[in-house]
This record gives structure tokens, sequence and C-alpha cells, in this order.
């Protein structure tokens, strides 16, 4: 009625008393043309952190943090400060890390982590692209949306010169990746196991040294992005038969 083209979870919130953060608990859809009333329960008032009823992921908004427990995938996107678990596996970032990452694990043979025998790992950190124009090379950087305080873009470039934003829909190579040293436990009741970084296209690099990949109670502890090693986003986990 109001003919927004955004904002709508502030719009519901304010006129029905809608919590947004109720879609990281339960489905929510809008049912076009229905005189229902809005049910009980889409006025729930919800604390953080906010878990799924299927029990497969949270979000804790105070720490900044969203993280993955299901059979088939674990993972812990933000803020990381100390050891973090998120169901088969526990991150912890070194000394050099700036303390935030985005680390997933998955499953690639349809087995529950802890049983199976192929698994990816992918650990991009901190991404942007080529800013346009720029000599030499350097990422585009994200700045302030104009003399906002909170609202973020993509820095300006020449192409799209008295925009305050840089081309929103594309972008230039190569893409910049930062560095996240880190050390993940992986429970696992494989007898042994090889992880190999995966080059650009995906193929098998040489696989992490014996001292990179340890034997520990229930699992293994995986030294990932190490000086020495190969530098990679991804990582293939092979475990023995």
């Amino acid at each position: 009625r109001e003919r927004r083209n955004g904002s709508i979870a502030s719009f519901l919130n304010a006129s029905l008393g809608y919590d947004p953060a109720l879609a990281l608990r339960h489905p929510v859809r809008l049912v076009k043309d229905s005189d229902a009333a809005l049910p009980q329960a889409a006025r729930e008032k919800l604390a953080s952190p906010y878990r799924g009823d299927t029990g497969e992921f949270t979000y804790d908004a105070g720490a900044g943090r969203f993280l993955v427990h299901a059979s088939q995938a674990a993972g812990v996107y933000g803020f990381v400060r100390e050891k973090v678990t998120a169901g088969a596996l526990d991150i912890e970032l070194a000394p050099n890390a700036r303390g935030f990452v985005a680390l997933l694990v998955t499953s690639l043979d349809g087995e529950p982590l802890e049983k199976s025998s192929r698994m990816l790992v992918s650990n991009p950190g901190y991404t942007l692209r080529t800013q346009p124009g720029a000599e030499p090379p350097r990422p585009q950087q994200l700045v302030k949306y104009g003399s906002t305080a909170d609202w973020w873009t993509l820095e300006p470039e020449p192409a799209y010169a008295g925009k305050p934003s840089g081309n929103l829909n594309g972008g230039l190579r190569p893409v910049w990746m930062e560095r996240v040293e880190a050390f993940l436990t992986l429970r696992s009741e494989a007898a042994g196991l090889t992880v190999y970084p995966l080059d650009g296209s995906g193929q098998r690099l040489e696989p992490l040294p014996a001292d990179s990949v340890q034997a520990v109670e229930g699992g293994y502890r995986i030294h990932l992005e190490a000086d020495g090693q190969p530098w990679s986003p991804w990582y293939e986990i092979v475990t023995d038969k």
C-alpha cells in the first residue's frame, strides 16, 4: 500500500508487530490476498542467539557470528576470538589472523561429516575485486555511502563518474582474497586422512605435510594457510578406507 521497494521487514514490524528475527527460527512467507489473522507465533519476541528450528544453524547477534552445525555441513562465519565449535568442527584462528573467518566444511559423498570419506573445506577470507583504472592493480574497497555513517557500498570508479557506487553488477579480475591462517579440528572416525590444497580450477596440489595434519582425540587438527604451504581458499579432505 505504501509502494515500498525495500524495508519490508521494518514495515511489518511497525504495522503488525512482526519480529524479523523470526525468519532465523522458522520459514516465513507472505500469503497473497489472505484475510487470516497474523499467527501469534509471528508476534513472538525473540532473543539472540537465534537457533533454527531444525537445529542446523545458530546466529549470535552479540558475537557477530553465524554457525552451521548440520549433519553434512559445519561452518563458522563471523568474529572468532577463541575456540568456536560448530557441529563436527572446532575453529581457532592463528595469532596473525585479524579475528574474522568464513570457513565451511561440507561432505562430498552424502555421509555425515564424522563418517565422510571426502570433504571440501572452504576458507576464502575477505574477498574483493579489482578497482577499474587503478595502476598498479589494487582491490576495490568498500566505502561509506555518501555522507551516511552506517551504509556501505563499492568504491566509485571512472565509468560511473558522479555516482556514489561503482558497478554493482560486475567487476574486474583478479579477485583479491585474504589469507586466514586457522586451526581446524575435525571430528572423524577415519583411520587417517590427507588434505589437498586445490588450485583455481579445483585440481589437487601437493598435500599438506604431516606436521599440519595431526591426530587428536576423536579426530584431526589441521593447520590451514601456514607459512610454507601453498595458499589456497579451498581444500579437499580424503580419508583412509
